[in-house]
């Protein structure tokens, strides 16, 4: 018996890397939307061939913003990892091997956005201003006992 997959990882994209809070001239999602370009570039597919996300840690850009944003002609694929530190890029390439494989999406980028210093810093949980999916959560964190 033989295993053919049809998923694998075909281009890779980041951009520059910079100390906590010098990252000034353009926005996280900004930087999301270049790396992604780079790494349908990195593949060899147009960026509106891409037709998927998988991401993880409480993303703040969805993908349906990101769908408009690169001019993608559809979104057959969306996936994001609840608290997925840690495990959470191996959740988020599972998902998109999942879509690959079952025929939901046929190129999908796993990706993750971070430029410290525009938002929160980790492990400083403002409930006056939630970020991301966790917005839902602030309510319950203003309850009285």
């Amino acid at each position: 018996m033989t295993i053919k997959a049809k998923a694998c990882i075909v281009g890779i994209g980041e951009t520059d890397y910079r100390r906590w809070g010098h990252i000034t001239d353009r926005s996280e999602f900004q930087l999301a939307c270049q790396a992604i370009g780079a790494a349908a570039r990195d593949a060899g597919i147009a960026v509106s061939d891409i037709d998927g996300f998988a991401t993880y840690a409480e993303a703040r850009i969805d993908a349906a913003t990101l769908q408009l944003a690169l001019g993608m002609p559809s979104l057959r694929f969306s996936s994001a990892t609840w608290g997925g530190r840690g495990g959470g890029t191996c959740s988020a390439l599972a998902h998109a091997a999942m879509a690959v494989e079952s025929d939901r999406a046929r190129h999908v980028v796993v990706f993750r956005t971070l430029a410290q210093g525009q938002s929160r810093r980790y492990g400083r949980f403002d409930p006056a201003r939630p970020q991301g999916n966790i917005r839902h959560r602030s309510a319950y964190s203003r309850r009285r006992r």
